[in-house]
């Protein structure tokens, strides 16, 4: 065979290759860059949010004209609900621009493309707040999770575009993504999904449960914490020139709100006792207190100057952050408000969307099955942050008179298995 014709005929299935796979890929649309119509038992299901979430989300947010975006981390993106009937039908449409692992930044980034697409006018944001990602980074550590999803949306226009469409079509790694689509659809399989609304399922999270039972997955989330946070590290500085985490996300959060007049509702996110007694016996109360009194006093600040922004404390021992884990070994007993420490069921968002969103205070709801634990919740200000803190610490104590023997293996496995006192016992 002559040269040429050899090259042409290899040129030749190369390109009938590449359109293969492309041609696949779109109809498939594993990353939802197409839009395509999501078939039951085809590609209903979306498991690549698992590694491109970011690149999705950048996309599909900007077919929606939403008049109240979500914003936050992985706790927010599988807790509050958009489809939730929590939400009043003025709220309505609802849109959840969360994503798992982001910090304030990486939202702000995320909600300006959303914004700059034209579409979107939306009314309220509704910010999920984690005290972990206000704590200052140690010098040593090691590059943020955070970078890559930073990095990877502070692009806008032709080159950003170009780059996803070239991803989502002419790669193998897409081409792996859409046969996986094809398997899970097929199979059924639990895993990760993206709604259309953008809230990020917990298909995971019941599959690992399912697997491993509530008990493992506490203790192995609780482990993981004691790794991550063991070093403490603070919510403030005393030198002026380290900056504070995420407390300047909120502040261009809030100017980009003001200057669209959007509402800003910033929740600190339930957690369960177990986490806050962890970080407790690591030295970490007083900060998180501190770190309360701060939303309050900032938010004080911003209404001063004409803002419209709340700030709502859900991190205490109520009824439901205190819900009891179940023995070890018991692979059946499943809780109605966690999945594990950190993040909540759609229940217990849909409880707090009631409550910050009652026009009129209503003292029972469904979901809790009577009385509201939060029916008396209030937003923060500097007048009242000091009682709430002291209520969280009367709750506190409570539980722990209640729970001593549990309380007591949670602040010794955050101690590496020597008994210490918690940073609670010496205020």
């Amino acid at each position: 065979m002559a040269p040429r014709r050899f090259l042409f005929l290899v040129l030749g299935f190369l390109v009938a290759f590449g359109l293969l796979v492309a041609a696949t890929n779109v109809i498939i649309d594993p990353y939802m860059l197409f839009d395509r119509d999501r078939v039951a038992g085809f590609n209903a299901i979306k498991p690549a949010v698992e590694t491109r979430e970011a690149m999705m989300k950048t996309h599909q947010a900007t077919r929606v004209s939403p008049k109240t975006v979500i914003l936050g981390s992985s706790r927010s993106d599988i807790g509050l609900n958009p489809a939730s009937v929590a939400w009043p039908a003025a709220m309505q449409p609802v849109y959840n621009l969360s994503t798992v692992g982001a910090d304030l930044a990486t939202n702000l980034l995320f909600l300006k493309r959303l914004l700059a697409n034209g579409r979107a006018q939306p009314a309220t944001l509704v910010v999920g707040l984690d005290f972990e990602s206000f704590l200052l980074e140690p010098a040593s550590a090691a590059p943020s999770e955070r970078t890559e999803l930073t990095a990877a949306n502070d692009e806008t226009g032709l080159f950003s575009g170009a780059r996803d469409l070239l991803a989502s079509t002419l790669t193998l790694d897409a081409l792996e993504d859409s046969l996986s689509t094809l398997w899970t659809n097929y199979h059924q399989l639990l895993t990760l999904d993206l709604q259309s609304d953008g809230r990020l399922t917990e298909g995971h999270l019941r599959r690992w449960t399912a697997a491993d039972g509530v008990a493992l997955l506490f203790e192995q989330k609780n482990r993981l914490t004691v790794r991550r946070y063991q070093m403490p590290r603070h919510v403030l500085s005393h030198d002026p020139a380290v900056p504070v985490r995420d407390f300047a996300g909120l502040d261009g959060l809030l100017s980009l709100a003001q200057r669209q007049n959007i509402e800003l509702v910033l929740l600190v996110q339930p957690a369960h006792a177990s986490r806050l007694e962890m970080l407790d016996a690591m030295g970490y109360w007083p900060d998180y207190e501190l770190w309360k009194s701060e939303l309050a006093r900032w938010g004080a600040q911003m209404r001063s100057s004409g803002a419209r922004v709340t700030v709502w404390d859900f991190g205490g021992f109520e009824s439901t952050t205190t819900e009891a884990v179940p023995e070890a070994g018991d692979r059946q007993t499943r809780l109605k408000w966690f999945w594990d420490p950190v993040h909540y069921t759609t229940l217990l968002g849909d409880l707090l969307v009631s409550t910050v969103t009652a026009a009129d205070r209503v003292d029972t709801h469904p979901a809790a099955g009577g009385v509201s634990p939060y029916a008396s919740l209030v937003p923060l200000t500097p007048d009242n942050v000091q009682a709430r803190l002291a209520q969280v610490r009367v709750d506190r104590d409570r539980f722990r008179a209640d729970h001593g023997a549990q309380v007591a293996a949670w602040h010794l496995l955050a101690c590496g298995g020597v008994a210490c006192q918690p940073a609670s016992a010496t205020r």
